[in-house]
């Protein structure tokens, strides 16, 4: 019994791009616009498709996913909503924008299962792979401690941040949280 994906890509505000994206005030960046973003995507954007297309609405049938500051904004999105996102697509997330992240990966608590993929890039910035190596040290401490996550982390040692590295990955992340049993 197969099925199919819908993916929707969500095009970004462009210079606004940084401010759009953060889920909390970054005093060299600015305003923290995250949230609304997270709102709109939750209360407008979602149940739009929901109506429009046969889904299967569930948590554990959708995911959030995104790259550099969407990644960060995939993160918060995905911890601060369990029961609408189930799934989360992590690539070269932007946390250094805001160390709150790991708080709020620490205290998150899913409702069912959830599955993250997190990617990071071994030729990224000197933050970007120690970063993400922290964010997994933080997961699977809640994974011993019990909690129902599933996760993934995978490095490719000479990824940059770019497109074309997380295009690679991108077929081998999905097959990841949507076939593997």
């Amino acid at each position: 019994k197969g099925f199919n994906l819908i993916v929707v890509a969500i095009e970004n505000g462009g210079d606004k791009r940084l401010s759009e994206y953060a889920p909390w005030e970054n005093k060299k960046y600015g305003i923290a616009e995250g949230d609304a973003y997270v709102d709109f995507i939750v209360n407008n954007l979602k149940p739009a498709i929901d109506k429009a297309y046969r889904t299967e609405t569930a948590a554990n049938h959708t995911a959030i996913m995104g790259s550099s500051m969407g990644g960060l904004i995939s993160l918060h999105a995905g911890l601060s909503n369990p029961g609408v996102f189930g799934k989360m697509m992590i690539f070269s997330p932007s946390l250094w924008i805001s160390k709150t992240i790991f708080n709020s990966t620490k205290s998150f608590k899913p409702l069912q299962e959830s599955k993250i993929y997190l990617y990071a890039g071994g030729q990224e910035s000197k933050e970007h792979l120690p970063n993400a190596q922290k964010l997994e040290g933080i997961i699977r401490k809640k994974m011993v401690k019990g909690h129902n996550i599933d996760f993934h982390f995978s490095v490719n040692e000479f990824g940059n941040h770019s497109e074309m590295h997380w295009r690679e990955e991108f077929p081998v992340a999905v097959k990841w949280l949507f076939f593997n049993k």
